[in-house]
């Protein structure tokens, strides 16, 4: 479990650096798809908050713009569940 946590963790702050880049090169469908893989991950793992801010920039009609408004929300609900989730597996881990 700890593998599965490091690995969300670790990938889903290179998502969001890899979303900045694509919103920086006005890559609209990039945004779209990094959205959308950062979404599965959160519900995968029962991230309901980081699966919500997700899924309101991947169907947004302008892509970029959500994203943007939404990235201080990202980044928190981020590392909020992040935090979280490392918590629990200490909490378990005996």
């Amino acid at each position: 479990m700890r593998k599965i946590v490091n690995a969300f963790v670790e990938s889903s702050e290179t998502t969001i650096k890899d979303l900045e880049i694509a919103a920086q090169t006005d890559d609209e469908a990039m945004v779209k798809s990094l959205a959308h893989k950062l979404k599965g991950s959160a519900a995968a793992l029962g991230l309901s908050q980081l699966f919500e801010v997700c899924l309101a920039i991947e169907t947004a009609d302008d892509h970029i713009g959500r994203f943007l408004e939404l990235l201080e929300l990202l980044i928190n609900a981020q590392a909020h569940a992040s935090k979280q989730l490392m918590s629990l597996l200490d909490e378990y881990t005996v």
